[in-house]
Parts: structure tokens; C-alpha cells; sequence
């Protein structure tokens, strides 16, 4: 066997353990081909390739050491270092400008969600005793934000609470986000998550018409589960308002894109009768998640049933796009979009990095998920000097468990959200629950992997369209 060239030898042990660790390689067989994912690159490799073909040996444990390498399997590893610095999503100490920006305008709301996350935090008179957004905070957000990097193009999403509780509130401060943008030379768009209740309202209809917003709506799957976790005040089902509301909202809102936000039980069934629901209603952007993981019933005699689900959604979406229906689930759509670039996602989200919130007193936090909460108040100085800040070196820290070092996964995870960890470790079976939770994550994850196969073999122009934003509805 040839062995590696004078000089070479230290490049190949130093790339060794990263490049060739079998827990850094998921085979997926298809066809009697022997398709290789391999975590470092975040590459799908070509099975015919020398690469792919030494990466299986690797896992089949056939190659051991440095040493059982000709000269051919070298270059193969000379590939794969090289893939490894490209178009990594490197974002743990990148000072990015800030792109999206989460505001809340109040933090009251018209609905009792059961799960809501408001209330974890905080008592439920505080939270609704907050004010709205006045002048002064206004003030305040606009100063913090002059002093930090922020980019040409912006999102800015006005959360709650719900923000068309106060419809006319939300409409001024629209408007002067938009005055604002321009005087300072910046592409705005406007983005707003609601309940859905106050769509069908004509104040409300116009703001979103003039201020060209687009709307997400949190809307919990068919009616008999929406209604037993999203409640009016009275303590009855919300879905026959919300959806009264739907239906007027789809009349007159002018964007392809209809986008959805559901939380579901875990319990079988529900992730794809969700997902049917929210398609079958006329959503075609749809994020679905589960609260339970964090502080509801996690019972792992049913993970199987919850795994073999996610098959059938998984099947169920590709038939989807092969019958001309680009419906975007974020589970699936965001893998297979950074798999096709060869994207590496370090991170799970851009919390702190491109990403803050706001809330109702001005106040900046990393999330909208930790509003009002006094506790994890970030300054400008944090944003700007992430290495030197106690908070931002919390909140980015517990992005990785200890169990990302050796998945498979974690180059299309990016690790777990701040909150949801926090969470978790308040409960006593913390350490199941966490696995229970990067198991089910990773059934996601190999799932995406093989429609993106499937797609690439058998419908290519398919998965341009999936992958092309502009080719979304």
C-alpha cells in the first residue's frame, strides 16, 4: 500500500482525530450505494467518490491510524480539510452587525396560553401590569442601538404579549420604524407574531396593509388541541375566533408567503396531524415545537412511535414538493438549504450576535424570550465587546451540551437554545430529558438528510426550488 509523502504526515495526524472520528460519520445506505454525511464538512459525499468510499472504511473500522493510508486515501483527507473551511456559519465570537430586532410593544395579551414561557419567568401580575411601549423607551432603544453595529437591512419583529392588542399603538410605532430606517439609510422590513384574534379587525387590517408588515401566527394544530392550550380569558377555546380571523386575514393580505407557528404534545399523531392542518388551511411557512421537553411529560416508552412520526412528516413534505407544493417546514427546509450550500451551523440561533430584543421599557435582552426579565438586561458595551461580558458569555456557553462533542449532528444542530437548557436543568431528570431531546433532534436532522438525497438523485430542479427563496411561495 502507498503510504504518505515526505512532509505530509504531520498534516494528516494533526486532521486525523477531527476529520476521521467515526462519531463524525452517519452512513445512510440507499439503493446499494453507501452515502457518507460527514459532520465536519456538513457534506452529503458522492458515493463513487475516494473520499466517501475512505470515510466508510473509517466506519466500518477497516482504517485505524494514519498509518493504513495510501497515498490516494491522503488526498481524500486533503479534500476534506479544505471543505472544512468552507462557508462555516462561525458565529460564537463573530462581532456581526445586528440584523433582527425584537420588539415588544406590551406585554399583555388576550389570550391564557398554558404554556406560555411570559410566565416562567415572572408572576403573572407583574407581566401584565407592564406598560406599553412609551416615548422614553423609544428613546432608549434608538440611543442603545446608535451605539452598536447595525446592518443595511434589518428585520425588525414587534412580539408580545400580542401586539395587535393595541393596534394603533403598534401602527405609530410602524410608521416611525420606517421614518426612522430612512433617515439612517436602512432596508426595513417589518415582521409582527400574533394570536391571530385581532386579524379580522379593520384597524388592524389597515396598519398591516400600510406598513407592509408580514405576519407569522401562533396557531396550535386542529381545533380540539389549539383550544386546549391557547385560551381566552373567560378560560374557553380560542380556535373558532382565531380562525375567524384567518379567514378574513388571507382576504386581504398581499405576500405568498403564509406563515404559522405551532406547539404541540408529545404524544403520537400530532406532529403530522399538525402539519396537515396548518397546510391544508392555507400556511405555507411553518415552524412547529414542543414545550414539553423544557417542564412538560417527556415518556420515553413512546420515543419510537415519536421517531416513526417523523418519517411520516418527513414523507409526507417531499410528496409535497413532488406534487408541486413548496410548503416550508423549518425542521427540514433550513437543513436541506445548508446542505445544498454546505453551510456548517456552529450556532443555534443569533441570539446576542445578530440578533437582540426589547422590551416594553426600552430595556435589551438577548431574546424575546427573557423580556422583562431584569436578570439578563444586556448594555450596548455587551453586544459590542462579547469577550469581556459575563452575560453573553453565559448566554452563548450552554449553546453546546456535553453531548455535542461526539454527534453526529452538530454541524446542522448548532446546540441547544439558552432558554430551553436553562429550563430543562430545573427539572429532576434533567439528564434524560436533555438526551430524550437530542435524540428526538437528531431523528430530525437524519431524516432532512435523506429526503435531501432522495431529491438530489431523483428531483434536482425540485431541490433547487426548495432551496431557493425566490422560488418559495
Amino acid at each position: 500500500m502507498d503510504r504518505p509523502i515526505n512532509g505530509q504526515t504531520a498534516l494528516i495526524d494533526d486532521a486525523w482525530k477531527s476529520i476521521t472520528n467515526p462519531n463524525n460519520i452517519l452512513v445512510i445506505n440507499r439503493d446499494k450505494k453507501h452515502y457518507i454525511y460527514h459532520s465536519p464538512t456538513n457534506s452529503i459525499l458522492d458515493p463513487n467518490s475516494n473520499a466517501s468510499k475512505l470515510l466508510f472504511r473509517i466506519s466500518s473500522n477497516l482504517v485505524n491510524f494514519p498509518s493504513d493510508l495510501s497515498k490516494s486515501d491522503m488526498d481524500s483527507v486533503k479534500q476534506l480539510i479544505a471543505l472544512e473551511g468552507i462557508n462555516r456559519i462561525r458565529l460564537e465570537d463573530a462581532k456581526l452587525p445586528i440584523a433582527y430586532l425584537a420588539i415588544s410593544p406590551t406585554l399583555g395579551c388576550n389570550l391564557r396560553c398554558t404554556y406560555c414561557y411570559n410566565f416562567q419567568e415572572g408572576a403573572e401580575e407583574k407581566i401584565r401590569s407592564t406598560p406599553q411601549l412609551e416615548k422614553p423607551a423609544i428613546s432608549k432603544i434608538i440611543a442603545t442601538l446608535g451605539e452598536m453595529n447595525v446592518n443595511k437591512k434589518v428585520n425588525l419583529a414587534f412580539i408580545g404579549g400580542e401586539p395587535f392588542l393595541y393596534p394603533r399603538l403598534l401602527d405609530k410605532l410602524a410608521r416611525f420604524a420606517r421614518n426612522k430606517a430612512r433617515e439612517h439609510d436602512k432596508e426595513l422590513t417589518l415582521l409582527v407574531t400574533t394570536n391571530g384574534l385581532s386579524l379580522g379587525k379593520k384597524t388592524v387590517a389597515k396598519s398591516i396593509l400600510r406598513n407592509d408588515i408580514r405576519v407569522s401566527i401562533s396557531l396550535d394544530g386542529p381545533p380540539i388541541w389549539h383550544d386546549q392550550t391557547r385560551k381566552l380569558l373567560s378560560g374557553n377555546g380560542s380556535s373558532g375566533a382565531v380562525m375567524a380571523g384567518i379567514d378574513a386575514f388571507f382576504k386581504y393580505y398581499p405576500h405568498n408567503i403564509r406563515a404559522a407557528r405551532a406547539t404541540y404534545k408529545l404524544e403520537p399523531g400530532r406532529l403530522l396531524a399538525t402539519y396537515k392542518f396548518l397546510r391544508d388551511t392555507g400556511f405555507n411557512d411553518i415552524s412547529t415545537g414542543s414545550h414539553e421537553f423544557e417542564s412538560g411529560r417527556v415518556d420515553s416508552s413512546i420515543q419510537q412511535e415519536l421517531f416513526s412520526e417523523i418519517d411520516s412528516l418527513a414523507a409526507e413534505i417531499e410528496t409535497d414538493f413532488i406534487t408541486g407544493k413548496i410548503v416550508r417546514h423549518a425542521w427540514f427546509t433550513e437543513v436541506i438549504s445548508n446542505l445544498y450550500y454546505g453551510r456548517v451551523k456552529d450556532v443555534i440561533c443569533g441570539a446576542t450576535r445578530n440578533h437582540v430584543a426589547f422590551d416594553t421599557y426600552g430595556k435589551m435582552q438577548a431574546c424575546h424570550r427573557y423580556l422583562g426579565n431584569e436578570e439578563y438586561e444586556l448594555s450596548a458595551n455587551d453586544i459590542n465587546n462579547p469577550a469581556t461580558s459575563n452575560l453573553i458569555h453565559e448566554i452563548r456557553s450552554p449553546g453546546k451540551t456535553k453531548h455535542c462533542t461526539d454527534c453526529w449532528a452538530r454541524s446542522l444542530c448548532g446546540g441547544e437554545c439558552f432558554h430551553v437548557g436553562k429550563e430543562i436543568m430545573k427539572q429532576q431528570d434533567n439528564e434524560n430529558r436533555q438526551r430524550f431531546l437530542c435524540d428526538y433532534k437528531r431523528k430530525k436532522y437524519e431524516a432532512a438528510v435523506q429526503m435531501f438525497i432522495r431529491l438530489a438523485e431523483n428531483h434536482p430542479a425540485i431541490l433547487e426550488s426548495v432551496v431557493n427563496p425566490l422560488a418559495r411561495p
